[in-house]
């Protein structure tokens, strides 16, 4: 007879942590890719366009703020059950190393 394999500790820990680093990850691509863009279209980072004043829009701009939004609502969504999910796993782990040491 053989042992059950032990559950492994790496997915409750991209459960909980993912979500939050992914919204993180958002906010940083969101503020690197409009100063980008903004620096591109007017040449200097110190103009109005840097805050979204510019008289013509972008569509790079338009999309990317899309995509980041989109990134940003999925691990707004996926926090909290992804946190549950998490320490469930991670007390069903502790509680089988418990059993079995016993």
């Amino acid at each position: 007879m053989q042992p059950a394999p032990k559950p492994s500790l790496t997915l409750p820990i991209i459960l909980m942590v993912g979500p939050a680093a992914l919204f993180v990850i958002a906010i940083i691509l969101y503020a690197a890719t409009n100063f980008f863009i903004s620096i591109g279209a007017s040449g200097s980072p110190a103009s109005n366009d840097l805050f979204g004043d510019s008289s013509e829009a972008s569509p790079l701009r338009a999309i990317s703020n899309i995509i980041l939004y989109l990134f940003s609502a999925i691990s707004i969504l996926t926090f909290l059950p992804g946190m549950i999910v998490g320490i469930i796993l991670l007390v069903k782990r502790a509680d089988e190393r418990h059993a079995l040491s016993q």
